[in-house]
């Protein structure tokens, strides 16, 4: 049986970075289990903050939604793509980045997902304001 990890960041983690233009996480438990038998709270956060996936819609107006996304497309055999060494601030990471990390490091990408990671979640600060795309 294959190994599943869990790419989750947890929400509220210190180590996410946070970014001046995007409103904050706020959470706000209105059921507690001592008054109403049950737990419950309200979230709200920005839907880029933490683990996501930008859905096509994100960049194109005519892409798909998050919801429209076949599921098969997002569990799988995945390879993760160190792309802070191609990823600057203002500047769009592109397939060719994508590419040329692979080939440097002999990362064959044929049916495999691929995570990127460009160095936002350890904060660095060039990315905190002028993020990469």
């Amino acid at each position: 049986m294959p190994k599943i990890i869990d790419l989750t960041a947890t929400i509220g983690d210190p180590r996410l970075p946070i970014i001046s233009f995007f409103p904050r996480i706020t959470l706000e438990q209105f059921n507690v289990h001592e008054i109403h038998g049950r737990s419950n709270t309200k979230i709200s956060m920005p839907i880029h903050v933490g683990t996501h996936v930008d859905s096509p819609y994100h960049f194109f107006r005519e892409g798909m939604t998050v919801d429209e996304l076949p599921l098969e497309t997002l569990i799988g055999e995945a390879v993760r793509l160190d792309l802070r060494e191609v990823a600057k601030a203002n500047t769009a990471i592109v397939l060719e980045d994508v590419r040329k990390v692979a080939k440097l490091h002999k990362i064959d990408l044929k049916n495999r997902i691929g995570v990127l990671q460009k160095g936002l979640f350890q904060g660095q600060l060039l990315y905190r304001e002028s993020l990469p795309g």
